[in-house]
């Protein structure tokens, strides 16, 4: 396809125009729709500013109660509100809300909003909605959208979230919510109105609130149910803001910072995803009493980035049939004095040293030119020099032949040599590793350790001379072979001055730290240093980012605990905090390194924690030592490699509590 030159250049040209319009088109877009965005936000936020303005601080104070509404003034400042809500048709909501910095509370003023037909409410901190009658059917809102069939709502909560369901009966006249399969309430049309059925009450025209608790992942959430008839105000003078804690914290940081705020992107409420324009209602002391709220639906940002967008690709199409119009008689200009030398050099393939090329101009295809009948006439020299060199390089062939003979020696001598040296840094480190578990007072310890090449990074100890107390320690240097290995020998040297200067487990770790500053080369260290007060069961620890211990009690639950830290490294402070658990009689606890939970199978499946807890759970009974052995040996089965030939060092150090 691209065998011609022209072509090339044709493609090239094309290429470089299309990419050309393409940045220009782009370009265009942005500019244009920030420059829209810019005005629709500065025009929202104005409405918002201009109401703040005209509204008499102290006078909207007073507005904390339904009483309220008959005042004059109050409804003077609602038809100004509602003028600007029934003009704007993007805005959704415009209200007012009253703070009490006092109390850092927020309550309803005035509400723009009112229902054309009879609605019920549901509200909470993590989520609303309302519920109505059209054409015979039950109607859901949520977030701008009408529901009429089956849905699923997420709710999130601050641990996660849960699925709230609502299934439509056939007539759609009626709506059961479920909560991960758990009834919540019932929706449904009696003489044409609403009725909501909730823990043996009732909400309908005649009972028009109740306040109930729904449990979601363990925490009990009040949801508020109400019942408003058509025209009424989707609010009251006085009435408790209603929305995510998120979102009353962040109208409270606007109206603390005293200056008025629009949205950069919409933001997700309770009532769905608005873009929002906060502006300040201030005293006489400029301190923030109040704040008008614009919610703004951003549908006609969407419908000019669009429109725009099609307009773009007009102009980027239009763009590339000129470019490529342009690039066709650009590419047949330059490829044309191309065609004599290409044919030039056609003959002097074929062997004719007298083939030379006629290009008489002085641009860089005459410079081309002359430089080929140069080279032609070189070439007729190096005819008669190349059978000389024919016959040197002939000899000097048979010269290196010779010299790689050598060479392969050397290196295979070099190897063996390394491979010594290698075999004695694995009998260093051997010597560092623990030689025999001494007997403990009321304690057990065993540990497995496998390193990936004849020496790795991982590296454990343990130190019983006080009988009162046990301490273990386990690290992880990053990298393998004699580097890490290295590494791993100095801190046994650190951490054995530890030991004898009995130093707490945070103290440790910042000494390890301190002693390999300009010694780590670009690695870092994840490490565990625990001390077992053996009177007691008192467990301390503290963790350098290594991954956490697993606790297993003597009943066989099994978890792991959690604890904060940074890895040891030379671009960082150490961090590092101390915890305490309370062992138990017959308690185990299990360090480990991520060559056991990044073991990989054929399918590059991890082993992972989880399935490394559960051969711990299924396994409680088994001593330290048959535990340390039943993991090496669950990990090599895993992976199916029975050679113990793994992608990183394995190692295990357990330790049991006997009380």
């Amino acid at each position: 396809m691209f065998n011609s030159l022209r072509t090339r250049l044709s493609f090239s040209f094309i290429s470089l125009n299309v990419l050309a319009s393409f940045v220009l088109s782009v370009v265009m877009y942005y500019i244009s729709v920030n420059m829209f965005i810019t005005d629709f936000k500065y025009h929202k936020l104005s409405i918002a500013k201009f109401i703040s303005t005209y509204i008499d601080p102290e006078v909207h104070k007073k507005f904390n109660s339904n009483d309220i509404t008959k005042d004059i003034t109050y409804n003077q400042y609602y038809k100004i509100i509602k003028k600007f809500y029934n003009q704007e048709i993007n805005i959704r909501y415009i209200y007012t809300l009253n703070y009490d910095s006092k109390l850092n509370k927020l309550t309803y003023a005035i509400d723009s909003n009112s229902m054309d037909r009879d609605t019920i409410w549901i509200d909470s901190d993590f989520f609303s909605l309302n519920a109505s009658i059209k054409d015979n059917i039950i109607n859901i809102d949520y977030n701008s959208d009408i529901y009429k069939s089956n849905f699923i709502l997420p709710v999130i909560v601050s641990s996660g979230s849960e699925k709230m369901s609502f299934i439509f009966s056939d007539n759609k006249q009626k709506v059961s919510t479920y909560i991960n399969s758990e009834f919540f309430f019932e929706i449904s049309i009696i003489n044409d109105s609403l009725d909501l059925i909730i823990n043996q009450s009732k909400l309908n025209s005649k009972n028009r609130l109740i306040e109930s608790n729904v449990v979601i992942r363990k925490k009990e959430i009040p949801v508020k149910f109400s019942y408003s008839s058509k025209v009424v105000k989707n609010s009251n003078p006085g009435m408790d803001y209603i929305e995510s804690e998120e979102n009353i914290n962040k109208i409270i940081i606007i109206l603390q910072s005293n200056e008025d705020y629009i949205d950069e992107e919409p933001t997700d409420s309770n009532y769905g995803s608005f873009l929002n324009a906060y502006s300040i209602i201030k005293d006489s002391l400029n301190v923030p009493v109040g704040v008008v709220i614009v919610a703004v639906d951003d549908k006609n940002i969407s419908e000019f980035k669009k429109q725009f967008t099609i307009i773009g690709i007009i102009v980027f199409f239009i763009t590339i049939i000129f470019s490529i119009s342009v690039s066709l008689i650009l590419a047949n200009y330059f490829t044309k004095p191309l065609g004599l030398l290409i044919n030039a050099v056609e003959t002097l393939g074929s062997g004719n040293l007298e083939a030379l090329v006629d290009i008489s101009s002085d641009d860089e295809f005459g410079r081309l030119a002359k430089s080929f009948n140069l080279m032609v006439s070189n070439l007729k020299i190096a005819s008669e020099v190349q059978y000389n060199l024919i016959t040197e390089i002939s000899q000097l062939n048979d010269s290196l032949e010779q010299k790689v003979i050598n060479r392969t020696k050397t290196i295979h001598a070099q190897s063996l040599e390394l491979e010594k040296q290698i075999q004695i840094a694995q009998k260093i480190q051997s010597s560092l590793l623990p030689e025999a578990i001494p007997y403990i007072s009321n304690a057990k310890v065993s540990f497995k350790y496998q390193p990936m090449m004849g020496v790795g990074g991982d590296f454990i100890d343990f130190y019983y001379k006080n009988k009162d107390e046990l301490i273990l320690f386990i690290c992880d240097v990053s990298g393998h072979g004699v580097p890490a290995a290295f590494l791993a020998t100095m801190v046994k040297m650190t951490i054995q001055n530890c030991y004898e200067r009995m130093l707490k487990p945070t103290e440790a770790l910042k000494k390890i730290h301190n002693s390999l500053i300009g010694k780590m080369s670009g690695h870092f260290i994840s490490a565990i240093y625990c001390s077992i007060d053996l009177i007691t069961g008192v467990l301390r620890y503290s963790n350098a980012g290594h991954l956490p211990i697993i606790q297993i009690t003597k009943d066989g639950s099994a978890k792991y605990i959690s604890s904060k830290g940074r890895v040891i490294s030379e671009i960082l402070p150490v961090k590092v905090e101390e915890q305490v658990i309370l062992l138990s009689e017959g308690d185990k606890i299990i360090l480990y390194t991520d060559g056991i939970t990044e073991a990989r199978n054929s399918s590059n499946e991890m082993l992972g924690e989880d399935r490394l807890l559960a051969i711990v759970e299924e396994n409680y009974t088994q001593t330290t030592n048959e535990l340390c052995n039943i993991i090496y040996n669950s990990v090599l089965t895993f992976t199916g490699d029975n050679t113990g030939q793994f992608t990183d060092d394995i190692t295990i150090l357990a330790a049991e509590y006997l009380g």
